[in-house]
Parts: structure tokens; sequence; C-alpha cells
């Protein structure tokens, strides 16, 4: 509910009917809405670290396995409220550090781990600072949650995401890598 509605305008009652069970049921699990966003969040971060493990471990190469992440990111961001975002921004404090934490360590693994791999693969080039480029990477990841930056009634989530994915990789192939990714852009439209 959070995820398709946002988050203020989600009320305990309104979850506890969704889940056919009393508001004081809810409430002997949950303190408030906030605790119960913590949880969703830690939900969340454990369904998708599983999710990327699964995709490395199907993907023939680096640049495959971000074409898949990125489809695995598109669908899931294309089920999320832009006032998600802003909701959690504004109104959950705690809850948005949580995220920015967890994005700022997890990503940057991911993407750190996703760079040796193209370099070894000889997919990307290997003149460049892999640490730099994964947390400029993570950076860029995170200004596109921005709603002063990209306005959610003019952009679409998965629409930044995407084009912030094709950047970064367009800014790293090898000339293989480039012929690679030129035949599996098809594969994101």
């Amino acid at each position: 509910m959070f995820f398709r509605y946002g988050i203020k305008s989600i009320t305990m009652e309104d979850i506890a009917r969704e889940l056919g069970i009393s508001k004081k049921t809810l409430y002997q699990h949950f303190d408030n809405k906030n605790d119960l966003l913590l949880e969703v969040i830690n939900l969340h971060d454990r369904e998708e670290k599983v999710r990327l493990i699964e995709i490395q471990s199907v993907a023939t190469d680096a640049i495959d396995e971000m074409i898949r992440i990125a489809k695995y990111f598109d669908q899931m961001l294309k089920q999320v409220s832009p006032s998600l975002v802003f909701d959690v921004q504004k109104y959950h404090r705690d809850a948005w550090e949580k995220m920015n934490k967890m994005h700022n360590e997890d990503v940057y693994k991911e993407i750190f781990a996703n760079l040796r791999r193209g370099i070894e693969e000889g997919l990307y080039r290997d003149d460049f600072d892999t640490d730099i480029i994964a947390k400029i990477y993570v950076s860029t990841s995170i200004l596109s949650t921005r709603s002063d930056v990209f306005a959610p009634n003019d952009y679409k989530m998965h629409d930044i995401h995407r084009t912030n994915m094709l950047y970064h990789l367009h800014g790293i192939v090898s000339a293989k890598g480039l012929e690679q990714l030129q035949r599996m852009k098809e594969e994101l439209k």
C-alpha cells in the first residue's frame, strides 16, 4: 500500500483493513506507522538482496547483469507512487536516513563488484578508479529521487533510473562492451 499510494495518505486503519485484521491487532505488532514503515523497508531490503544475488548468478556477464538489474528496477519503480519518496523524505526522516544508508552501502557494493567483473571480462575500460565511479553512480541514483531536480509530474522514476544506468554504462564500456551494449539496449525498451 505504501508503494502504491504513498505513506501519508495511508492510515493504520487502512492497513489493518487490507490485512483483514483489527487495528488493535496491528498495534500489538507495531507502535505506529513509522515503526511499520521501518519494518517494510527492512523486508524490502532483504528481498532486494535475494533478487540481486539471483540476477548475478544468471547474468552471462557484467553488462547483462546491469541490464537485468535495470529491468528489475523498472518493474519495481513502475509500481511506486511518486509521493512515496516525498512522503518518506518529509514525514519519516529516520526511515529516509535508513534508506539512504542502505542505498549508499548496498548499491555501492553491487556497482563496485559489477565494475570489477566488467573490467575482468574486458567489457569495461580499466582506466578509471572503480571506487570513485561506484560512488558517482550511487550519488546520481540518489539525485534521481530528489523532487526538486526531477519533479514527479514531469519524470517517471523508472525512466530516470534507466537513463542513469545507460549513462553510467556508456561512460565505462570498452569498445567490445559498447558493441554488446548496443545489442542489449533493445531489451530495455
